[in-house]
């Protein structure tokens, strides 16, 4: 009665992993622990992570998730059974989506509106909210901007099916203008099993988004050079100044524009802050994980010296104390 309330394994659950496991790891002694099954093994050191990962494989194809860990010289593989996930359909991931181009394409019409009218004197709302408007901004803000956030994304996908982790496709957030999204996730739909996939997993979004971004840039900053659009000429309520990255700075030495940010250059401005931001070294941000990978238990010191780092920038500028907060709730 007491291990159906508890669900212990049954013998034959026990034996059916038992011979599953010892398929790579001999097992020596099998033991049951409050939350898992733990299996004493013997390993050979110079084909470890190959065979693991093909009874990570093998095992999770039968609704269970291996851990491997080294106890007291010994080699263990704890056992848990897979939780049942209700796993939503693509449905989610096109609506959000849909709806992120909505709110994208009216961030890219302002966009548009404020840059081709930089004196300000836009009669009406319909002004603003036209086609012209909206093709422009479609093709200078809004497909640039979401092809930057989705190829970060599809980095960490296509780098999690090449780990066999299982991982969702990207989850669009759309949010107000100015910038009408607040990027994208997605969702990795089983534990990463070393540091050596948390890595390349992790750091794979940033260097294809940062790839992307970069000709994006380029293309925004010689289209504004080409008819740059003096500050001097937008009223002190429509001018908004923003900081540039050192890549955007090194860019922008080669395509110098004094005046208002084409929006093609804006949304590869955004790219890279995107990028910069999930690079931190904190929480669930790309920048958490690749911290973990390198540095294991002791990247929760680096994830307080970057909160640190941002609570004393926020005293410059307040924004950032934004980041900081959602950091520590991460």
């Amino acid at each position: 009665m007491l291990r159906e309330i508890l669900d212990y394994p049954t013998e034959e659950e026990l034996e059916r992993l038992k011979s599953m496991i010892s398929r790579y790891f001999p097992v020596y002694s099998v033991s049951i622990n409050y939350d898992s099954m733990a299996f004493k093994c013997q390993v050979r050191e110079d084909r470890l992570e190959e065979d693991f990962d093909r009874l990570r494989i093998m095992m999770r194809d039968a609704g269970y998730i291996p851990f491997i860990r080294e106890v007291r010289g010994e080699y263990v593989i704890f056992v848990k059974r897979f939780p049942e996930q209700r796993l939503r359909g693509r449905e989610i991931n096109l609506i959000m989506f849909i709806i992120t181009i909505l709110t994208t394409s009216i961030a890219g019409m302002l966009q548009w509106a404020s840059y081709s009218n930089p004196t300000g004197e836009i009669g009406n709302i319909w002004q603003i909210f036209n086609l012209n408007n909206l093709i422009y901004g479609e093709i200078f803000f809004s497909i640039p901007l979401l092809t930057i956030l989705g190829v970060h994304e599809m980095g960490h996908y296509f780098m999690a099916k090449r780990r066999n982790v299982r991982a969702s496709l990207p989850f669009f957030l759309p949010f107000l203008p100015p910038l009408g999204t607040m990027g994208a996730f997605i969702s990795i739909r089983e534990p990463i099993p070393d540091r050596k996939s948390l890595l390349d997993i992790g750091i794979a979004g940033p260097i294809a988004g940062f790839i992307v971004a970069i000709p994006v840039t380029i293309a925004g900053l010689y289209l504004g050079s080409l008819n740059p659009q003096p500050v001097s000429s937008i009223p002190e309520s429509g001018a908004v100044a923003i900081g540039l990255p050192l890549v955007y700075q090194w860019i922008s030495f080669f395509f110098p524009v004094k005046g208002f940010m084409h929006p093609l250059a804006f949304a590869g401005w955004v790219g890279f802050f995107v990028t910069a931001i999930n690079l931190l070294p904190a929480g669930q941000l790309d920048g958490g994980h690749i911290a973990r990978a390198l540095f294991g238990e002791n990247a929760k010191y680096v994830s307080y010296g970057a909160v640190i780092f941002l609570l004393i920038l926020g005293m410059q500028y307040a924004a950032w104390l934004f980041f900081a907060f959602l950091i520590i709730l991460l």
